[in-house]
């Protein structure tokens, strides 16, 4: 044994071999630095080994002995390999002499999972750590590895991959079932909405309207929980992303006094909207996730609110370049909340408390997704509320503002008008006093009827009110007894046109109205578009009209005229309801039901269309797959290729963009949007290039129309947007419909349903308004007017006898025109020779076996030859049939016709 201080020799003087046979290697340490070491390594919580150079264990801990087995006379001076599993030997003497010779603070390179050999011959994962030691007096140096077994933690994280993997799946799993029940479900809901727009745009009596209106309604709510749930699925999957396109400001709000203009009124409440003058008229940003925004806050106002006001404001905060923030702010007088119900408002699936949605109903979600788009947009939602108080929601956004300057629209029939605002709602009266003022008006504002009477009778009559903004409903004197004062006064320089404002938009107060001598009639809150639709419609002569509801489709933009599109959709209905909005706008239709049609059609007129419409789950081959192959083809290298889906993903929408779709359009179908996506492609194509130069039946017929006399055909083209096919066809329902419309007012007026006749005076008076048919409206209106006033029996009698003479007049002068006696010349009218009937009526027989929407056009064209030929009362039920696309009851029709017989003229 060396004196005390000195180096001495760390060896078993009982055993000069391992286990193995291998002899035991030695090593100097000093045995005071081998005391100090013994006593570190023994409190160390995990498993210690000390290896010296030549790669003997100098020393080992307790827990090194229990985890590998051995003793610890069994370790000290073996080789450290005793412990490595026999495959790793070799390649593990190799690691740890390039580690030995390695500067000292070389870190262990990460590498394969490590694995221990314990006495027993059973393997188990290790994790290790190394740590050079440098010991003074002694010229070498030793590693200490620190040695875990990694059991555990590999088995933990195995489960955690498991269970990552099995929530990932899931997640995969939720968005495919979303995706599915998106498309399951927004396929009837299309149906639903489409259809009860279209009905919507045909003619109906008062219940009807109510029925099918409350249907939209319905529906459009339930589309909206449904809109909710995935929107709230894509704010979890972080794929609810904002576009950016230029919208008007006023379209946005006219969309939420359609959702909830009439809910508030039903309830007694006004809705009042206040746009800032400073607010640009049109924005740069998504009108759908800020609509979705302003309609939830302005929905959940009405729900919660009783009685009272609900306010909507939009003010400019500020502007920075080509951005603005806006403020929008919706305030009412509802029950209000706690502030501990204010902080948990916006969280997913909270209400203000558990009785809120069994009284109220609502998924929870709406606030948290406001919360998540206001922020999206750069902006902070906030509320501020007292119970029983009310409360006020404000939320901010950035929007761009369009860099080209439009010129304002003039009219000059309007330009510094004097006109009078009547209400007694000091806020409404502010409000709308400041949006005539911004057209710009002169405009003088009084708070009651009596107060309006005395300030038209003392203007001066160089100087006259030339149109009176009324409220309805007042104290004392209401708008309807008022106007019909004005309207009796024999004392006035100048009698002023009257138009009806109202928060009730109800048919028997637009009957009072009218009755009254009302010039126009607008509903709360009002929007400067309307307003100026009506000035339009009383002083410009215009038959411009912005729709005052969702539910009326726009004037078709000019490129979509005689624009050829190609639907490609496997469901009837949805065929239906497409080409028909289309066709309303001016377009011609073909139809095929999967992907595989539509690359014939193609194939057969690779220049016919000016845009392809394209759903995408459909049999035989669906939308991606024949887009890809309309892509591969370099003959349809710019051809518009729009996706039609009811999935409401953005993933979707980029899978349409990669495989060469230009745009997504999404189910139910928005009539608006629908026009503005296909008119904004259509026209990047230029005008098409017509397929029969030679003979241009619209163009004929359009000519012919100047020929009906008492009929504004101008105005009535202008309305269809100059579809002349179309045109004639709803003049000659209306020849059908209404020529009897005099007769049915009598026989209601003797079975005493009063209110019967007076909506059949109505609604003769706004179809023939819509037709141009102007002496057939005066007429229905006069009786219209009588019959709401109390007038005498024989002022009624009177009235209906001038309509059933102006519609007799109207009818046969509509006929005369569009329809052929069979001694008429049909060449001259159509283009055609009698032997062509055949083969046109082959030519239609494979248009309707088909399904092709192409049938209706091909039969206005050809209907003026078969009435020559086969008679009137043939052709107009071949007709009715084909226009209500029911095509199995017009290829029976065109069979019972039989062979033309006129192969020997």
């Amino acid at each position: 044994m060396a004196a005390q201080g000195g180096a001495t020799e760390v060896t078993d003087p009982r055993q000069r071999s391992d286990a193995s046979g291998t002899p035991r290697r030695t090593s100097r340490v000093g045995a005071n630095e081998l005391a100090f070491l013994a006593k570190a390594v023994e409190a160390s919580p995990d498993a210690i080994i000390l290896v010296g150079n030549g790669g003997e264990i100098v020393l080992v801990n307790g827990l090194a002995e229990a985890l590998f087995g051995y003793a610890h006379d069994e370790l000290v001076g073996v080789a450290i390999e005793v412990l490595v599993p026999q495959q790793y030997k070799r390649s593990h003497e190799a690691l740890r002499g390039s580690y030995a010779a390695a500067p000292a603070s070389r870190p262990m390179a990460a590498g394969p999972q490590l694995w221990g050999l314990r006495k027993d011959g059973s393997l188990f994962p290790a994790d290790v750590s190394l740590s050079p030691l440098a010991l003074g007096g002694v010229d070498e140096r030793i590693i200490a590895a620190s040695v875990r077994d990694a059991t555990d933690r590999l088995e933990t994280a195995r489960v955690l991959y498991e269970a990552k993997e099995a929530a990932e799946a899931a997640t995969r799993a939720k968005a495919a079932f979303l995706a599915n029940m998106s498309h399951e479900i927004r396929t009837p809901m299309n149906a639903i909405i489409g259809f009860a727009y279209l009905a919507l745009q045909t003619e109906l009596d008062g219940r009807q309207r109510d029925y099918v209106t409350k249907v939209h309604t319905a529906a459009t709510s339930l589309l909206g929980v449904i809109n909710d749930i995935l929107d709230f699925s894509k704010i979890e999957a972080n794929k609810l992303h904002l576009e950016e396109t230029e919208f008007d400001v006023d379209d946005v709000l006219t969309t939420v006094v359609t959702l909830h203009g009439d809910p508030a009124h039903r309830r007694g409440l006004e809705l009042v909207i206040h746009c800032a003058p400073d607010v640009p008229a049109r924005l740069v940003g998504d009108p759908l996730r800020a609509r979705q925004v302003i309609s939830n806050l302005v929905g959940n106002a009405v729900k919660f609110t009783e009685r009272g006001e609900i306010r909507l404001d939009i003010e400019r905060l500020s502007s920075c370049g080509d951005r603005v923030e806006l403020r929008f702010s919706v305030s009412d007088h509802g029950i209000g909340m706690s502030p501990e119900q204010c902080a948990v408002l916006f969280r997913p699936f909270s209400q203000a408390d558990d009785s809120t949605t069994r009284r109220f109903g609502g998924t929870g979600l709406g606030l948290s997704i406001c919360k998540h788009v206001v922020e999206l947009m750069g902006g902070q939602i906030s509320v501020e509320s007292d119970p029983g108080r009310g409360s006020t929601f404000r939320f901010s956004a950035w929007f761009g503002v369009p860099t080209h300057r439009t010129q304002p629209e003039t009219i000059p029939a309007l330009d510094g008008m004097r006109v009078l605002v009547v209400d007694d709602n000091p806020s409404a009266r502010e409000i709308l006093t400041e949006l005539l003022r911004s057209l710009p008006l002169r405009v003088d504002e009084v708070a009651s009827a009596r107060e309006a009477l005395s300030e038209i009778a003392a203007v001066d009559g160089s100087d006259p009110y030339r149109v009176v903004f009324m409220d309805w409903k007042m104290p004392d004197v209401d708008g309807i007894e008022a106007t019909r004062r004005i309207r009796q006064a024999g004392d006035l320089a100048h009698v002023p046109e009257v138009i009806i404002v109202t928060a009730y938009g109800y048919d028997d107060v637009r009957t009072d109205a009218s009755s009254a001598g009302a010039r126009g009639f607008l509903v709360k809150p009002i929007t400067k578009s309307a307003v100026v639709d009506r000035l339009v419609d009383l002083f410009a002569g215009s038959t411009r009209s912005r729709s005052e509801t969702k539910l009326r489709l726009e004037r078709p933009p000019t490129p979509l005229r005689g624009k050829r599109c190609l639907l490609v959709e496997d469901s009837e209905i949805n065929q239906q309801v497409a080409t028909e909005l289309l066709q309303a706008a001016g377009m011609r239709v073909d139809v095929a039901a999967n992907g595989a049609e539509a690359l014939a059609k193609l194939d057969v007129a690779p220049h016919a269309y000016t845009v392809v419409l394209m759903d995408l789950q459909m049999p035989v081959m669906d939308g991606f797959s024949a887009t890809q192959a309309i892509r591969s083809d370099p003959r349809f290298a710019d051809l518009p290729v729009l996706a039609m889906t009811a999935h409401a993903f953005s993933d979707e929408r980029q899978r349409c963009l990669d495989v060469g779709m230009n745009d997504h359009i999404s189910k139910p179908v928005d009539p608006g949007a629908l026009i503005e996506t296909v008119a904004r492609w259509c026209g990047a194509r230029g005008a098409e290039r017509p397929e029969r130069p030679a003979h241009d039946a619209c163009a004929q017929e359009a000519a012919r129309f100047a020929a009906i006399s008492g009929v504004d055909t101008e105005a009535g083209l202008s309305r269809v947007a100059g579809n002349a096919a179309l045109y004639r066809r709803i003049l000659l329902q209306f020849t059908d419909r209404h020529e009897a419309a005099a007769s049915r007012v009598g026989e209601c007026l003797r079975t005493g349903q009063r209110e019967d006749a007076i909506r059949e005076a109505h609604a003769t008076r706004g179809v023939a308004a819509n037709l141009g048919v102007t002496l057939v409206e005066d007429a229905a209106s006069a009786l219209e007017i009588a019959l709401g006033s109390g007038a005498s029996d024989d002022a009624i009698t009177l009235a209906t006898a001038v309509m059933m003479r102006r519609l007799d007049e109207a009818t046969y002068a509509i006929r005369s025109v569009l329809t052929l006696a069979p001694s008429d010349d049909p060449i001259a009218t159509t283009g055609l020779s009698v032997l062509d009937l055949d083969a046109r009526l082959a030519s239609l027989t494979t248009l309707l076996r088909g399904d092709d929407a192409a049938a209706v056009d091909f039969f206005d064209e050809v209907a003026p030859l078969l009435r020559s030929v086969h008679g009137a009362a043939a052709a107009s039920a071949l007709g009715d049939a084909i226009e209500r696309y029911d095509f199995d009851a017009a290829l029976l029709a065109l069979r019972a016709l039989g062979p033309s017989n006129h192969s020997n003229p």
